[in-house]
């Protein structure tokens, strides 16, 4: 097993991806100075500890996958501010889903699947430009938004299943035979 140690004096880094190391050990908190990362993959690993807050100080970041690894406690509120995708599937993260995190208007992808959130899905607002969305499996409560998901004309995948929400899908999905 080989512990993740950064080591960097290189701001030029665009792209990281160490998925399936069978790293372990935190994300350091350094990690936020890289200024120039568009991508950073850390998929399938045995990374533990929080997410990084420094993350979302990142402008240039576009996508950040860290699925399949032993991180815990809440996502950082801002984290998805300059993403376009995110998947934090297969995780240990718990509390609810940040307010902000559905609602940049570049964010495209998000997948919590498999973690140990709980809440309300937040409906204030979903980014009209998301096209796949998946919550299944985690003990989300509350009602469906149905209203908002309604107005999302990208949105191609919804995935709730295996949480406790109540609520309806949006009349014209069923019309449509969705």
């Amino acid at each position: 097993m080989c512990r993740l140690v950064i080591k960097y004096d290189n701001t030029n880094l665009i792209r990281v991806d160490l998925s399936e190391n069978n790293l372990s050990g935190h994300v350091p908190v350094r990690i936020g100075d890289l200024s120039n990362l568009e991508v950073l993959i850390l998929s399938t690993n045995n990374l533990s500890g929080k997410i990084p807050e420094t993350l979302s100080s990142i402008k240039s970041l576009l996508r950040f996958a860290a699925y399949q690894n032993n991180f815990e406690g809440t996502i950082p509120s801002g984290l998805t501010r300059f993403l376009r995708n995110l998947d934090l599937s297969y995780n240990k993260l718990t509390g609810s889903i940040p307010l902000d995190m559905l609602s940049p208007s570049n964010l495209q992808t998000v997948d919590l699947s498999y973690n140990l959130l709980t809440g309300p899905i937040p409906s204030t607002s979903i980014s009209p430009s998301m096209v796949r969305l998946r919550l299944g499996s985690n003990t989300l409560n509350g009602t469906i938004p149905s209203a908002t998901f309604g107005t999302l004309e990208k949105l191609m995948y919804l995935e709730l299943e295996n949480n406790s929400l109540t609520g309806s899908v949006p009349p014209d999905w069923v019309l449509a035979g969705i």
